[in-house]
């Protein structure tokens, strides 16, 4: 199966004593289009957007059964320790490993999920400086709404319910769900320090 060259990104933090994290995860997709499509089909009537955290158990079970029909593949980088005020280094650290990853897999384009002016202008310098160092040679960054791109909503998903994994486990309602997005997943794990 052939994927996209354009990735799809977003941020979780993972907060838990002893192993809190910062998460970056980027989606590639064999079908964009498609992809939207679906999403937009699994997405509460009247929310603005996918987002796991306002979803509850139930719904949380059949979105993922949702990104689990989406031909995709997503490349999750935790970042950790993460201590006490360090979250925009632990996001840096994060976002280098993943454009690593990216750069590996032939990725050209990532889109993450804005922020603000001054957070979005830190990821841009962070790519610049690394584009500079021979690290990121023509990748292109790029940021856009959540509301406005369903396709930073399949990263969102994921991240959500790694995080649950990370601290507990799968929910029984998702169990086999997980499995089968686990094989469409790379882990990398940097340190945050």
């Amino acid at each position: 199966m052939r994927f996209g060259k354009t990735a799809y990104g977003d941020e979780s933090i993972l907060r838990a004593v002893g192993r809190g994290r910062y998460l970056l995860a980027a989606t590639v997709y064999a079908d964009e289009e498609m992809a939207r499509a679906a999403l937009q089909r699994a997405k509460p009537a009247g929310a603005r957007k996918l987002h796991w955290y306002d979803l509850d158990p139930r719904r949380r079970a059949a979105s993922l059964e949702a990104v689990a029909r989406i031909p995709q593949h997503t490349t999750i980088v935790s970042a950790a320790p993460l201590e006490g005020g360090k979250l925009e280094r632990a996001r840096r650290k994060a976002l280098e490993g993943l454009v690593r990853a990216l750069i590996d897999a032939g990725v050209g384009v990532l889109v993450l999920e804005s922020r603000n002016a001054a957070h979005n202008n830190r990821d841009k310098e962070l790519v610049v400086g690394m584009q500079r160092r021979g690290e990121a040679a023509g990748l292109v960054l790029a940021h856009s709404s959540g509301i406005e791109e369903p396709l930073l909503w399949v990263p969102d998903q994921i991240l959500g319910a790694y995080g649950e994994v990370a601290l507990s486990g799968p929910g029984r309602r998702w169990q086999n769900t997980w499995e089968e997005l686990e094989k469409g997943l790379e882990i990398f794990e940097v340190s945050a320090r």
